[in-house]
């Protein structure tokens, strides 16, 4: 916490406290509990008291509108809202006010047998996008995410010398994965209690020495500082970013004018880290996702689930010991992903003669020109390499005769002009064929916080800037 500093001991103290707190109030293992906080502090306490209990815990995220969170919790089929403002938040469920400091400062008698030490219970249940339109439910076991730690942190190299931080909130997984990690090896993790802090002034508050961000975050960095900026965040030993596709492009400014110490993690929800590329080979080979982690296997199909050769575009299939079993709830989603004990993410990709995984976008973007295959990662990254050229996201128009025709939306950088013949050119010389017909400019590229394309909002301002009709 940017106020103070707590030790492992008082957060030991804390969580029972919590813990204690939430058995008295009917949370016991097996509970599905549902959490919306404003104090980021007092949500991962209660985390990890729920996580003692033996108890599954859901976020529901302080942005859901009141239909968005009553669904999640009836899905979820979540017991009891945990919230430090239940004013603010309904989920259509009772709930339970937890206040950190009436807690830290409360006369109470811990009963350590409320600690469940083998709970069969899923520890987390994380709420993925899903293809259908309907978001699955991915439950995480203890044992599963205890294995994902164990490899991230050790791919890592965390020790408890490390202070480690992640820009995203605690509504998301990935903080939490992050967590577990740092408190696995005994390192030290920096929260914001619920406060705004420009990124740069975080790391130097509080000696950061790993900070974990997405490309919504490089890119709002990068937009504050002047074009001649070097190395702002040089005295962190790691500036980790994934959970979407990081272009070539960004991966050259981040080293330039962020951290050159960067790390360029592929993970899923389903398996946790799968692979990662660090610096300084982390931009030599253009899409590379690095070498997959030790523990892990990833291989390269085709749709027969037949291996391919090195350098051979195909389907992405991973087994993991964070693996988990299934989705919940659906069977159909579970049967298509999960298939002899492996996982297929939907991802295409291919790996080099020397192992190194390069992913090549989504099966489900792929385009078909002329019965031609066409990657729109493939557009995106040479699009991007062109130096006006902020950011990019290529998808199709269909076409009655061609199928799909590749269309290109980009961002320029601040004070950037280009034409669109300009970038045709650019792209047709190193594409050839397989080159956008159109290039539309946009003032920004629609993404998530997480940094991954809103496609029903790129499709609707192309379709603007085309004249063509929106089909939502």
């Amino acid at each position: 916490m940017p106020d103070r500093e707590i030790s492992y001991l008082e957060v030991n103290d804390l969580t029972w406290r919590f813990a204690q707190h939430l058995w008295e109030q009917g949370v016991r293992a097996g509970h599905v509990v549902g959490m919306t906080f404003v104090d980021e502090p007092t949500l991962v306490l209660t985390m990890l008291a729920l996580t003692r209990l033996g108890a599954t815990v859901v976020s529901i995220p302080r942005s859901a509108t009141p239909m968005q969170g009553m669904d999640m919790a009836a899905r979820a089929r979540v017991a009891v809202l945990a919230t430090d403002q239940p004013d603010r938040f309904d989920a259509g469920v009772p709930f339970l006010q937890i206040d950190r400091h009436a807690l830290a400062g409360a006369r109470m008698q811990i009963n350590p047998a409320i600690l469940s030490e083998n709970p069969s219970a899923p520890w987390l249940l994380i709420t993925g996008s899903g293809t259908t339109g309907r978001p699955k439910l991915i439950p995480v076991t203890h044992a599963q995410e205890a294995a994902r730690s164990s490899m991230a942190s050790s791919w890592l190299g965390i020790d408890p010398t490390d202070r480690i931080s992640s820009l995203s909130h605690f509504d998301f997984a990935h903080p939490k994965h992050r967590l577990h990690e740092a408190l696995r090896a005994g390192a030290s993790y920096g929260l914001s209690a619920g406060v705004t802090i420009d990124p740069l002034v975080l790391c130097r508050q509080l000696s950061l020495t790993v900070l974990h961000i997405t490309v919504f975050h490089a890119e709002k960095m990068l937009a504050g500082l002047p074009r001649s900026a070097t190395a702002v965040l040089g005295a962190i030993r790691a500036l980790s970013i994934g959970a979407s596709t990081v272009s070539d492009e960004l991966r050259q400014r981040i080293r330039r004018s962020l951290c050159p110490n960067l790390l360029v993690r592929y993970a899923s929800n389903e398996t946790g880290p799968i692979a990662v590329a660090a610096s300084p080979g982390v931009d030599a080979i253009s899409g590379t996702v690095g070498t997959p982690l030790p523990g892990l296997q990833v291989q390269i199909v085709d749709r027969s689930m037949q291996t391919l050769a090195a350098e051979v575009i195909g389907l992405i299939r991973i087994r993991s010991p964070g693996l988990i079993d299934g989705y919940i709830d659906d069977d159909d989603a579970t049967a298509q992903s999960f298939q002899g004990g492996w996982f297929l993410p939907g991802d295409l990709g291919k790996l080099t003669e020397d192992g190194q995984l390069i992913h090549c976008g989504r099966a489900d973007d792929m385009m078909i020109m002329n019965g031609i295959n066409i990657y729109p990662a493939e557009i995106e990254q040479v699009i991007c390499g062109h130096p006006a050229v902020r950011d990019a996201a290529a998808m199709p128009i269909k076409h009655k005769a061609h199928q799909d025709v590749p269309i290109c939306a980009v961002a320029l950088h601040p004070g950037a002009h280009v034409s669109e013949q300009t970038l045709l050119s650019y792209a047709r010389e190193r594409l050839g064929y397989r080159a956008p017909h159109r290039v539309v400019n946009l003032d920004q590229i629609p993404r998530t916080e997480r940094g991954k394309l809103v496609r029903s909002e790129l499709s609707r301002q192309i379709a603007g800037k085309l004249g063509l009709r929106f089909h939502s």
